[in-house]
């Protein structure tokens, strides 16, 4: 599985991250490099007993993009479906790595 822990990639982030946003990171994360739907993000949201609407979901998504820029991953959108979380090449995390 290439499940990962955005709690491991970012620990020096976590502090700006919400709950809720860090929420959603984990489930983004955990389809990594697959799109998963805004609607099995909002069923997972519910299993924490967070209920939200597909709006709500993309202010969290767009929050994340600004909070975590500059980080070797990104949220693609997947128009009419949902979002995937995808890595930056090998030579991308180095390039960020070596200019930071």
């Amino acid at each position: 599985m290439n499940h990962f822990s955005i709690n491991d990639l970012l620990k020096s982030e976590l502090h700006t991250l919400t709950s809720r946003e860090r929420l959603v990171a984990n489930i983004l994360a955990s389809a990594l490099n697959r799109s998963i739907a805004k609607e099995d993000i909002a069923s997972r949201l519910v299993a924490h007993d967070i209920h939200v609407s597909d709006n709500a979901i993309e202010v969290y998504v767009h929050r994340l993009r600004k909070k975590l820029s500059g980080h070797p991953f990104k949220i693609e959108t997947v128009h009419g479906y949902g979002y995937k979380l995808t890595l930056d090449s090998p030579q991308g995390i180095a390039k960020k790595l070596l200019t930071s």
